[in-house]
């Protein structure tokens, strides 16, 4: 939401400029995209380049989503039964995932290749 907000702030920063100039022509247009790109908006943008391709690994939303839910559930569900450490928690909802450990490992260092 705040790169949004920072576009908006860039943009209005031109408009602003082209107005006060009357000049709307392509070279005053363009002076949105340097400030845009010298702005935390720019700067952020290329630190984080790499992350949409990251987010969009097959087992972000499904597979990762899923394993935390069912470790989340092993921790804090009320069954009345006594409680299981997290280690095996984790353990037992990994196995029951279907997941791979090389699959998580290269996920991971995908995402802090990405991030």
């Amino acid at each position: 939401m705040y790169l949004a907000a920072g576009s908006a702030l860039a943009a209005a920063e031109v408009i602003e400029k082209a107005f006060q100039t009357m000049d709307f022509g392509q070279q005053s247009m363009d002076q949105y995209r340097a400030l845009l790109d010298s702005s935390f908006v720019g700067k952020d943008m290329a630190t984080y380049t790499k992350a949409p391709a990251f987010l969009e690994r097959p087992g972000m939303y499904k597979d990762y989503g899923k394993l935390g839910a069912e470790v989340f559930y092993g921790i804090f569900n009320h069954d009345l039964t006594p409680r299981r450490h997290i280690r095996k928690v984790g353990l037992d909802a990994l196995k029951a995932s279907g997941l791979k450990l090389t699959q998580i490992i290269g996920d991971v260092l995908a995402g802090i290749r990405a991030l």
